[in-house]
């Protein structure tokens, strides 16, 4: 906080933006405190997933002038515009705000704004604006946005993201990924979309576009084990790919089924071979403990995991977060859970936030120790 009254006093800034997701959201609220008792004419303006989905109770904050619902990029350039020239915000759309009315505050959410369709039309990220010596992996790349064809209850991307998956030209990425190795010195990149493969055909040009750069690096990625097959493995290999991480979420198939994940263990087992006999790093993410988790889907998960490691796959579980937009947050009633956190702090896949309808919240605490040594995570 001695750093943000530095850069005020010294940059005199009309306007400050925070973003917000679930589990930095109370942090943001802090720093909007310090803010306005900085300077109480500093205009704040927080956006991310959090206000995008908890936008009245957002609102109810003191100290937060407006936000930004969902795509950002030009939606704040219409706000900064409407602020610096006495405009009114009534024609600014995306936003949310407090208008008052009869000697109330209203809570006004002007209309949506339209999602960029061009993305190319979007400059790099000017990352020397930030302190990269912070980040873990500072060179990462998203090449699309927007809504996913997959339903799965634990994800609020389509409550955060409406419509069909928009993506950068493959020559656009291309030369973003040129443009971190060359300013900023690297031969690793991440590519940071929840699911790399989710077009084939997209990827597949995109990967000739990456076999065209001269400086030979490495990438890893995410994605699921029924969008990827051998060949295309192969060429994500050849392409220099070489860690892919997939999301397993459970070994029971009873559990998958019920939280509309849409694959199945055997394809799972299929895959990692696959992906490992060819060279890949990779790395299966569980999930604990999923709404229909009882005694027996635990122990087939335990199961699953030691045979995926010896496999040689690298193995992370985080705990299930309900976070708000979810199915898991909008029906824990209706599905028998508890969500158990007290703060928003808590919702950063790193504490236990629900119970099941089979196993309380001390039984769970229990089985994360026993289920961390017996298959040998880190915690």
């Amino acid at each position: 906080m001695r750093r943000l009254k530095g850069i005020i006093r010294k940059e005199k800034p009309l306007v400050i933006g925070i973003s917000a997701n679930t589990g930095s959201y109370l942090n943001g609220l802090k720093i909007v405190k310090k803010i306005k008792d900085i300077d109480k004419d500093i205009i704040t303006v927080m956006g991310g997933t959090h206000p995008t989905i908890m936008t009245k109770e957002v609102l109810e904050e003191d100290g937060i002038d407006f936000l930004v619902l969902g795509e950002g990029e030009k939606t704040t350039l219409d706000l900064m515009d409407s602020i610096k020239n006495n405009k009114s915000i009534d024609e600014v759309n995306g936003i949310a705000y407090r208008e008052k009315e009869k000697n109330e505050n209203k809570i006004k959410i002007n209309e949506s704004s339209e999602y960029i369709k061009d993305l190319d039309k979007l400059p790099f990220p000017d990352r020397t604006l930030f302190p990269l010596s912070f980040y873990e992996y500072p060179a990462s790349i998203l090449m699309s946005r927007g809504g996913c064809s997959y339903g799965c209850d634990f994800c609020a991307v389509n409550n955060i993201w409406e419509g069909e998956r928009r993506f950068r030209s493959p020559n656009d990425v291309a030369e973003e990924v040129k443009h971190l190795i060359r300013t900023l010195k690297t031969r690793e990149i991440g590519f940071v979309d929840d699911i790399f493969t989710l077009n084939k055909e997209y990827t597949r040009n995109l990967l000739k576009s990456l076999d065209r750069i001269k400086t030979p690096f490495k990438w890893t990625c995410a994605t699921r084990v029924d969008l990827v097959d051998k060949p295309l493995l192969q060429k994500m290999h050849k392409s220099g790919c070489s860690g892919i991480e997939f999301g397993v979420e459970t070994g029971s198939q009873r559990v998958l089924d019920s939280i509309n994940k849409d694959i199945t263990v055997n394809r799972v087992k299929e895959v990692v071979k696959i992906a490992n006999e060819i060279g890949f790093n990779t790395l299966c993410s569980f999930m604990f403990p999923l709404p229909e988790d009882d005694r027996e889907s635990i122990r087939e998960t335990v199961g699953f995991m030691k045979e995926l490691k010896g496999m040689g796959a690298n193995l992370i579980m985080s705990f299930t977060t309900p976070y708000p937009g979810t199915f898991l947050y909008e029906n824990a009633d209706d599905i028998g859970i508890n969500i158990l956190g007290s703060s928003w702090d808590e919702f950063d896949a790193k504490h236990l936030l629900i119970d099941t309808k089979y196993l309380s919240e001390k039984e769970l605490k229990e089985m994360f120790k026993k289920i961390t040594r017996e298959v040998g995570l880190k915690k």
